[in-house]
């Protein structure tokens, strides 16, 4: 009977996991710009988030899961922390909504639900259709493993020794409050964490003192996983995080001492409140949960503007989220078509910059390991850019000469990725062709002569000179100066180097000509776009 009730328990606790990740990933596919804009326009006010955050949390069923979420948001800039801190009071005060639910037979209905899901995901050949097949059966398998949990505790009840453990734990608050948080730490759920406090308390296997103590416990684990989860997150994203950790802090702190009062004092408070409002330990279960939120919460919510500025002071913007803030594109870009355009070709202007940036990052030694900050800027930037040019393709108002410069503006920015990806790599050969010593001299040179190629490209985007753009097709053309320059860097250098120092600098010289090929195609589409009226 053990061995069942453990394989049970186990197995509930794995089919509860996997849903909570079938859930997410199909979330993640179904959040594109238009539920961003979606959740934006939800979010204008306090009690809006609060709603939000209550649905959020009861279709995700996980606080890390829903936190985590609104930090993807927040880095791709389609929410900010003022419109997310609402959203997670609202996630952890209607977090009891999952609990309640359990209070009533629903099994039939999951199973039922859990089934069709499969059956159509499985089945279907529509890829419209499939995403949201994927969300409910991520959904119902995540219920269908919270009841195999609660059943696989079940039987424990009629074990010898769980009685003497019952007898041996009664009354010892602290070791149950701390156990809860580490369970809710190890699972990563507070959720799956008061699930097993309920079954245990309708088994008699706890009281409802500690009951109470399990749920609070619960709640400040998530805290601590939040904690451990945020360790190298920086900037706005730091800010969500540790709104989150400190709020169920907050809450043991407002909680723990109404505990003691009613424990020990015999003051009829949290637990007598629950008693009076239900009989049905579910209930019970999901309204201590409720209570625990509720007091930071309402105190977190009167003194917002004040808690996002400490939280702006103590974790201020990244260098990621600086690189990444789109400077000209904003939400409604597409109410007018030209001036999107024109906008969109500004955008691509600072993407060139945000290249140039990164590119000064290979004159120094320690400028490949802040590389990655600039990758994830850019390609957030990128995606931004992206979305924006999918949106105004999709508009109807478009004449002949804008679907023109569209297409332009798609040809520049499939170019700018590339020669973003190409001077990435070209960190890469720097570093190996470093090691040697004559390598330095070749990086050098090689550095000086693209500068001034990169610095010519900028000089015809941002003036659209015409003595600049022929100056850059002079450079970049197969005899050009850049071309030679680097070709001559390589063969000075060639005869010094073993086998496979001469293989990686071939590598570095063979890359070095693809970037100044680009950047001279680049300046050409450029040119030809800002031809197109």
């Amino acid at each position: 009977m053990i061995e069942l009730a453990i394989v049970s328990f186990l197995a509930g606790l794995g089919l509860f996991f996997f849903g909570l990740q079938t859930l997410t990933h199909y979330l993640k596919i179904l959040t594109g710009k238009k539920v961003r804009k979606l959740i934006v326009r939800f979010t204008k006010t306090a009690a809006h988030g609060i709603f939000l955050g209550g649905i959020l949390i009861t279709v995700t069923q996980s606080l890390s899961a829903m936190v985590f979420t609104l930090i993807g948001m927040a880095r791709a800039k389609a929410i900010e922390v003022k419109q997310a801190l609402p959203i997670i009071i609202g996630g952890n005060i209607l977090g009891g909504v999952i609990i309640f639910l359990i209070s009533f037979d629903i099994e039939v209905v999951i199973l039922l639900v859990l089934g069709l899901s499969a059956i159509l995901l499985t089945s279907t050949k529509s890829k419209k259709y499939i995403n949201y097949f994927g969300l409910i059966f991520g959904l119902a398998l995540l219920f269908f493993g919270l009841f195999t949990m609660q059943s696989g505790v079940s039987p424990l009840i009629e074990m010898p020794w769980m009685q003497e453990a019952l007898i041996s734990s009664q009354g010892k608050y602290i070791a149950v409050f701390v156990i809860a948080a580490l369970i809710s730490l190890i699972i990563h759920s507070t959720m799956a964490t008061i699930i097993i406090g309920l079954a245990l308390t309708s088994s008699g296997l706890l009281s409802f003192h500690d009951a109470m103590m399990l749920v609070y416990g619960a709640n400040v684990g998530s805290s601590v996983l939040t904690f451990i989860l945020s360790a190298k997150i920086t900037g706005k994203s730091k800010q969500i995080a540790m709104f989150q950790g400190f709020y169920n802090f907050i809450g043991a702190l407002l909680v723990l001492p109404l505990f003691v009062l009613e424990v020990y004092g015999e003051i009829p408070l949290v637990g007598a409140l629950v008693h009076s409002l239900s009989a049905n330990l579910a209930v019970q279960m999901a309204l201590l949960y409720t209570i625990f939120n509720i007091i930071p919460g309402f105190l977190l919510l009167a003194t917002l503007p004040i808690v996002g500025r400490l939280l702006n002071r103590f974790w201020p913007e990244s260098l990621e989220e600086k690189l990444a803030a789109p400077r000209f594109i904003y939400n409604n870009i597409t109410d007018d078509s030209e001036s999107a355009l024109q906008l969109l070709k500004l955008e691509q202007a600072n993407l060139l910059n945000l290249i140039s940036a990164t590119f000064n990052l290979l004159r120094h030694k320690e400028g490949h390991s802040k590389m990655a900050s600039y990758i994830e800027g850019f390609q957030s930037l990128n995606t931004t850019i992206n979305e924006t040019i999918t949106e105004i393709s999709a508009s109807s108002k478009l004449n002949f000469e804008q679907y023109e410069a569209l297409n332009q503006s798609i040809t520049i920015q499939s170019k700018l990725k590339t020669l973003f990806g190409n001077i990435v790599a070209l960190s890469d050969n720097y570093r190996v062709l470093s090691k040697a010593g004559h390598g330095e001299q070749f990086i050098t040179s090689s550095i000086e002569g693209l500068d001034v190629i990169l610095m010519t490209l900028q000089d015809v985007v941002n003036q659209n000179n015409n003595e600049d753009a022929d100056l850059l097709q002079l450079m970049t053309s197969e005899d050009g100066n850049g071309i030679k320059k680097v070709r001559k860097a390589y063969l000075s250098h060639e005869n010094k180097l073993n086998a496979d120092e001469k293989l990686n600098l071939l590598e570095t010289m063979n890359r070095c000509e693809r970037i100044i090929r680009l950047m001279g195609e680049l300046g050409k589409e450029f040119v030809k776009s800002s031809s197109i009226k």
